[in-house]
């Protein structure tokens, strides 16, 4: 046989856009050919079906067909599915309604104009696209474009700009309880998730499809700064309003918020000295470990603190601020917070492995909190978690979001990304 094709290995699955074969027998050649290892269907351009390793054929995805099947009609691969939506969520007694709705209302910071000087100073290209920010990643050879909590997204203007930069696909991250969606003939409709499977089936019809790719965090805490502070004080757990009291009563660590473009250049070696301290004790192997910490080889792929803070301070200017806890042995601990629609963002945050208690973060995140209430915020965003919908994905995150959960914050789930091939 002799045949060509371009490959495209997206959620486990082979999409053949180009080929020269159309016989699904070829196609599956061609995909082993491309050195595909797969359980999910490889699509065959042209013809409407879709060729199975065991000989099966089912509905072309519209993605590349242009057509309009309903969810359980053009998706064979319900793994796949179940591994993109993720197993659901535990439920907790601190979720609050009247919470999770105010915090849907309020607008990201990478949703915002100010957010694409936080993605460029990241390395990604920012790309207005009528009704959101959308930024442009480029993984090895696999360039597409993400939508970070985007409320409202128009289908034209994406397929318009993903055409224009050359984009394989476009990952919709949705707000928390889901958004808006312009079709092509002008149309809104509104995805909310309340009922997943009824979201799936309406996402399909407009050719969105949950993808396990994801850029941001699934999951996070927020935290209620309503009432006064006695009142923001109840909510903790017991032993941390315990250890806060013996913080606050012996002024150890001391805590200081400044804005970013405050801090001098000796702060700012003292903070990136503390990321290398924290990479270097996390790697892999876990040495140099205190006890009950767990090894952390993601840290080492994080965005060093001063180029964080250079975009955020870019884009949002003096609203970036920086708690940092001093011990006798000197700076140990930093947390850099985004003041933005009257939400407190708690953005990248690092606590030295010689001070590995929970003093400094809990200081820190008290002193953040009143600034966060004298700048007229109410809540307060603790920014990423550990979900156990997705038990697989950073499982080093388990340690802080147990910290987070002490405080008694209410547990926000997002939606998975969907994705729109052009």
């Amino acid at each position: 046989m002799r045949a060509a094709a371009l490959g495209i290995l997206h959620a486990g699955a082979v999409h053949v856009p180009v080929a020269s074969a159309r016989r699904p027998p070829d196609l599956l050649r061609l995909a082993r050919a491309l050195g595909a290892a797969f359980s999910a269907p490889l699509v065959a351009p042209g013809t409407g079906v879709a060729a199975l390793p065991g000989g099966a054929r089912i509905t072309l995805p519209p993605a590349l067909r242009w057509a309009r099947p309903r969810w359980a009609e053009h998706h064979p691969d319900v793994e796949g599915i179940r591994d993109a939506v993720g197993h659901p969520p535990v439920p907790s007694p601190h979720h609050r309604p009247d919470v999770l709705a105010r915090f849907a209302t309020r607008e990201h910071p990478l949703a915002s104009w100010g957010g694409g000087a936080v993605g460029q100073a990241m390395g990604r290209v920012p790309l207005w696209t009528r009704t959101a920010m959308l930024y442009r990643e480029v993984p090895g050879d696999a360039v597409h474009g993400v939508l970070p909590h985007a409320p409202r997204i128009d289908l034209g203007a994406l397929e318009a700009v993903a055409k224009k930069h050359k984009l394989l696909w476009v990952g919709w991250e949705p707000p928390p309880l889901g958004g808006e969606v312009i079709a092509q003939d002008g149309a809104a409709y509104t995805l909310t998730w309340d009922d997943p499977a009824r979201a799936l089936d309406a996402a399909a019809a407009l050719g969105l499809y949950p993808v396990r790719v994801r850029w941001t965090h699934r999951k996070t805490y927020v935290l209620d700064l309503s009432g006064d502070e006695d009142a923001v004080l109840a909510r903790f757990e017991p032993r941390r309003r315990t250890l806060l009291r013996a913080a606050l009563r012996d002024a150890s660590p001391r805590v200081s918020v400044v804005p970013v473009s405050a801090l001098s250049r000796s702060d700012w070696r003292a903070l990136e000295a503390i990321d290398d301290r924290y990479i270097e004790a996390r790697r892999p192997s876990g040495a140099g470990l205190p006890a009950g910490i767990e090894a952390d080889p993601e840290r080492a792929g994080m965005p060093r603190p001063r180029r964080a803070a250079r975009g955020l301070a870019l884009g949002h200017g003096d609203a970036v601020v920086c708690a940092m806890a001093e011990d006798d042995a000197g700076l140990c601990s930093y947390i850099l917070c985004l003041l933005h629609d009257r939400v407190a963002w708690s953005m990248i945050g690092t606590t030295d492995p010689r001070a590995a208690h929970d003093s400094p973060q809990i200081l820190m995140r008290w002193r953040l909190i009143q600034h966060a209430r004298a700048a007229g915020c109410d809540l307060m965003d603790l920014y990423g978690a550990w979900d156990e919908r997705y038990p697989d994905e950073h499982p080093s995150w388990r340690g802080f979001s147990r910290h987070k959960e002490s405080l008694h914050a209410c547990p926000v789930y997002y939606p998975p990304t969907l994705a729109l091939f052009p």
